[in-house]
């Protein structure tokens, strides 16, 4: 039996969610089932940290989510801090080795429960409140951490593709990262195209060439937690998340007519029911 937990985080509206869509698709297409949660706070009241959180398996339902995961892909140094509890003895968490000066006043944006618990955690041991303190620590608890010079590796590429803008390359950072976990996983890379294709749409220029990062990012992993071989499944597979079922559900209890206001994650239901609702059609005279 395949049971694999994992945690995706970094900054909020800054690739989180088309990392986990890219992560999930990717996965899903070479036979798996994938169950998760988002988690994420409101700009408006102060957060900026994002994560996404599940379970992989090889039989549905994968399984509840666990309190700690096997794999965790950690995109700033506020995730590592947010996440140094969250991995279990034995698995991988990967991160950038760049973030490791940063000390806990550097992420402004953690809410100052976490802030006061992780200072008297550093204090009570004698480490200074750092992100490389946070990842020592992780790597005392039996964790294997894999330190990435995220923009360093992303100008590495860009060169090697054609892309030098630093706006681009900083766009590429959500794919860097899941080619680099699903490659853990030992997937082959052609899934990952896959979830590039997905999670990027119709925009054929960016697909190629996030496809092409994904493709050289794989070549920096030669471990393997796991191998997760593709397998055939019968039937349809569905890519769904909660606020699309729950406007489904709506639908087909008989709702016709959906209000709202237009923030999120408030859209994500009432946008689906209006590509899904039927439209009424004006009465003939």
């Amino acid at each position: 039996m395949v049971e694999v937990s994992f945690l995706i985080g970094g900054p909020q509206g800054k690739g989180v969610e088309t990392a986990s869509i890219m992560f999930i698709y990717a996965v899903g297409s070479a036979g798996y089932y994938i169950y998760g949660r988002r988690e994420f706070w409101s700009n408006i009241a102060g957060g900026r940290h994002s994560y996404f959180v599940g379970k992989i398996g090889d039989r549905w339902p994968p399984g509840g989510i666990n309190k700690r995961v096997k794999l965790a892909l950690l995109m700033d140094g506020h995730s590592v801090m947010e996440h140094i509890f969250h991995v279990e003895p034995g698995g991988v968490a990967i991160y950038n080795v760049e973030e490791e000066p940063k000390s806990l006043d550097s992420f402004t944006m953690m809410s100052r429960t976490a802030v006061e618990r992780l200072e008297k955690f550093f204090k009570e041991r004698g480490l200074e409140p750092t992100v490389k303190s946070a990842v020592e620590y992780m790597r005392s608890q039996g964790v294997r951490t894999l330190g990435f010079p995220f923009n360093k590796t992303l100008l590495e590429i860009g060169r090697k593709i054609g892309v030098t803008s630093p706006v681009m390359l900083s766009r590429f950072l959500n794919t860097l990262v899941v080619a680099l976990g699903t490659s853990l996983l030992g997937l082959p890379p052609e899934y990952v195209e896959k979830g590039v294709a997905f999670a990027l749409g119709r925009k054929r220029e960016v697909i190629e060439q996030n496809k092409l990062v994904a493709a050289e990012a794989s070549k920096l992993i030669a471990e393997r937690i796991i191998e997760l071989k593709p397998r055939e499944v019968s039937g349809k597979r569905i890519y769904w998340n909660g606020n699309e079922a729950v406007g489904a559900g709506k639908i087909m209890g008989g709702v016709r007519f959906v209000s709202f206001y237009p923030i999120t994650p408030s859209t994500d239901d009432p946008m689906f029911a209006e590509r899904k609702l039927p439209y009424p059609r004006a009465p003939r005279h």
